[in-house]
């Protein structure tokens, strides 16, 4: 990887965190200095909302740079989405694993029925977390990064190369709390493997990631929040386990897929140019 292309993921790396801080904590900010007249509910979910933009935003700011067209980075995203039914079942698995992993961590398997008149709750965070969570992050992650990584690196090393950028960038809400933290490191690994499939070898591009990011959060925030005498660190560590053996399953089906070297290298270096230049 060249210099040039070193530099360029720090940058978006930088970029991307302080768009993501840099709004959210601002936007908290004005609102308690200024005491402007929003309710909690809506100032937490909006901080949020400007907290996971920063990915998106980094791979907007750098594109823009680069002279080239935003519009047609988005389309060209869409245009390669191959649209598939058995998507629909990835909210299903996560959501029975998430189960299967808070019973396991102490919650009473004999309310899980009472869950069903939470069902309004349940929608309403897979919506937020796959139309906001993960599409603004994928955005950028996976529609961005990875998306210039395969262009001068295999599957396999753009996976680890993105991994712990993307856990260093969520490192600042996950300090309060070590064991969460070394779980969640694992869980970026994992999930990242996952996501370059989808995105790439499934060609799923962001729409898919997006909602494979979003079935992950939503569940554990849902269960978490029903089960509070469950351990939720526990339950993560078995829900990110349970991930963990599905990355193997993926990468062991095609393994020379995840080795595969990218085709612009065999051809001239105009891949390591676009990749560099944004």
């Amino acid at each position: 990887m060249t210099k040039h292309k070193h530099s360029n993921i720090i940058v978006f790396a930088l970029l991307a965190f302080l768009f993501s801080y840099g709004l959210s904590f601002g936007f908290q900010w004005v609102v308690a200095v200024h005491r402007l007249p929003i309710a909690d509910a809506a100032a937490d979910l909006l901080a949020k909302g400007l907290a996971v933009s920063g990915p998106a935003l980094a791979g907007l700011t750098l594109t823009w740079i680069a002279r080239k067209s935003v519009w047609r980075w988005l389309k060209e995203d869409l245009s390669e989405t191959r649209f598939a039914l058995w998507w629909l079942g990835i909210p299903i698995f996560t959501m029975t694993i998430t189960l299967l992993a808070f019973s396991l961590a102490g919650a009473r398997a004999s309310a899980f029925p009472a869950l069903l008149g939470q069902l309004p709750t349940l929608l309403s965070l897979f919506v937020f977390h796959v139309l906001v969570v993960g599409l603004l992050e994928e955005l950028g992650w996976r529609g961005w990064l990875l998306r210039r990584l395969l262009l001068v690196r295999t599957p396999l090393v753009a996976t680890l190369i993105i991994a712990p950028v993307w856990f260093a960038w969520h490192l600042p809400k996950l300090l309060s709390d070590g064991s969460f933290a070394a779980a969640f490191a694992l869980g970026a690994i994992v999930n990242s493997t996952i996501l370059t499939a989808l995105w790439s070898r499934f060609s799923g591009r962001t729409a898919l990631a997006a909602l494979a990011h979003g079935s992950f959060n939503a569940p554990i925030y849902f269960m978490a929040d029903q089960f509070p005498e469950a351990d939720a660190v526990f339950a993560f560590s078995i829900v990110v386990s349970s991930y963990g053996l599905v990355a193997l399953a993926i990468i062991a089906s095609n393994w020379r897929w995840w080795l595969r070297r990218p085709a612009g290298e065999k051809i001239t270096k105009t891949s390591r140019v676009i990749a560099a230049s944004g």
